[in-house]
């Protein structure tokens, strides 16, 4: 069950400053090691073993989210942004906290449709437009992260998005697309999902996306943000109760740990609850 939750922890927009990528958390001054200091650490202390990192080197403000992000915090000249990642992850995710205990750190990225990929991939500039996209993943990837990826499940079977995946996986390198994909784009029915809240309560039953049986990967649902009445949303009750219905059913979740802790005595009382409530879903009735 512990292997279930995620710490969620947003890096862009986290501050209203656009000079510095919406990034916060005190990263200007403390850097990459200050940050897992303040925030990581006290994390695994109390028993979390993943963490999500999202969209680690911040964003301009403009949808969409940027694959590219790392060599837009380079261009924009924030090296405290980009520099000292990998060293100061590496530790986190050998185990060096948490007594030899791996965790894994899904780096969540943006996507591809945005310039200059897209005119990359009209020109059919194969090689340049892998360059970029591996180069935005480098610093992730030599942490030893898992990889997440903002509205891949739009791309279509043979799109470059798709072929920089298929490359991914021979590689046996982890990762997540985001959204829950819709029937007409099989490809990616055995992919690792990470959804929204909001969007997995106004969507997910629909009949155009593929059942969450139908679905082989790991489905991640993203309860970070305060779920409230609107079109499509179902279930307004309280972010615990939905947690442990979340977990019981076999999902994964992420969720901001300072929300949690508000509403929790301690994860293994979670745990304990979700499991109690498994074992209610599974016993057979008479």
């Amino acid at each position: 069950m512990r292997s279930k939750l995620i710490a969620f922890y947003n890096i862009a927009f986290s501050s209203q400053r656009a000079e510095n990528r919406h990034v916060g958390r005190g990263l200007t001054t403390s850097g990459w090691s200050g940050f897992v200091d303040t925030w990581i650490r006290p994390d695994l202390a109390i028993g979390f073993r993943r963490i999500q990192l999202h969209n680690p080197f911040g964003d301009d403000g403009d949808f969409p989210m940027e694959l590219d992000q790392y060599q837009r915090a380079q261009e924009a000249g924030l090296g405290w942004l980009t520099e000292g990642f990998v060293e100061a992850w590496k530790p986190v995710i050998r185990g060096d906290y948490t007594g030899g205990e791996s965790v894994d750190v899904l780096a969540y990225m943006g996507t591809a449709r945005l310039e200059p990929f897209e005119s990359l991939e009209a020109q059919g500039n194969w090689e340049a437009w892998l360059a970029r996209a591996e180069e935005s993943i480098r610093l992730p990837v030599e942490a030893g992260m898992s990889l997440g990826f903002d509205s891949f499940s739009l791309a279509e079977e043979g799109s470059y998005t798709h072929r920089f995946t298929e490359i991914l996986k021979k590689r046996g390198i982890a990762f997540y697309i985001e959204t829950w994909p819709r029937r007409s784009a099989p490809h990616w029915q055995h992919t690792n999902i990470i959804a929204n809240e909001i969007w997995y309560q106004s969507n997910s039953t629909r009949d155009n996306v593929f059942s969450r049986e139908e679905l082989t990967g790991e489905v991640i649902r993203l309860m970070a943000q305060e779920i409230v009445a609107e079109e499509g949303v179902r279930d307004l009750r309280p972010l615990r109760t939905r947690l442990i219905e979340a977990l019981s059913a076999g999902y994964s979740v992420a969720v901001s740990p300072v929300r949690l802790k508000k509403q929790i005595r301690n994860l293994d009382s979670l745990f304990a609850a979700a499991a109690a409530q498994q074992a209610v879903l599974s016993d057979p009735v008479e």
